[in-house]
């Protein structure tokens, strides 16, 4: 029952409610209709834009630089995904919305995300004098990526 309740405050708190918002996996609204032609086009990017975890995007200038942008602001996420800046960073010199690439959710999504880890730590603290155990949960997991960034070598932003 906490859980649910823990969950419902944050939905609450990013996204003004819990409406409902309808999400694809393929995110280009125009693709959809001829996926099949896009992967045998793209053989070697089939895992990774069928991935059910990432957002497939056109390869046009704004969104690489928003991408870029991210890892360049959350160093984390950069070493969590190696191999990505670098591909972002090729695909921008020559920006082509024929070219279709995909990101993971934690960088589509990283505001949101970073948000939704601060109100963790915000919700354990809140509850620890009165639920410790409640409020150790909470903090495991945020435990175990900071020891994850920590052994990349990642200084808090």
């Amino acid at each position: 029952m906490r859980i649910m309740c823990l969950v419902v405050v944050i939905a609450v708190s990013l996204f003004g409610g819990c409406k409902k918002k309808a999400v694809s996996r393929v995110d280009p609204s125009d693709v959809n209709g001829r996926a099949d032609s896009v992967l045998t086009a793209n053989p070697g990017e089939r895992q990774t834009l069928t991935h059910l975890r990432h957002v497939v995007r056109r390869g046009d200038a704004g969104s690489l630089a928003r991408d870029l942008d991210v890892l360049r602001r959350h160093a984390v996420l950069d070493a969590l995904h190696p191999g990505l800046r670098e591909k972002l960073t090729r695909l921008a010199q020559t920006p082509n919305r024929a070219t279709l690439y995909a990101v993971p959710y934690s960088i589509a999504y990283a505001d949101e995300s970073i948000r939704a880890h601060r109100l963790l730590h915000e919700a354990a603290d809140a509850v620890e004098r009165d639920d410790e155990e409640f409020a150790r949960f909470l903090k495991e997991d945020l435990e175990k990526y900071a020891a994850i960034a920590k052994a990349a070598g990642i200084k808090p932003e």
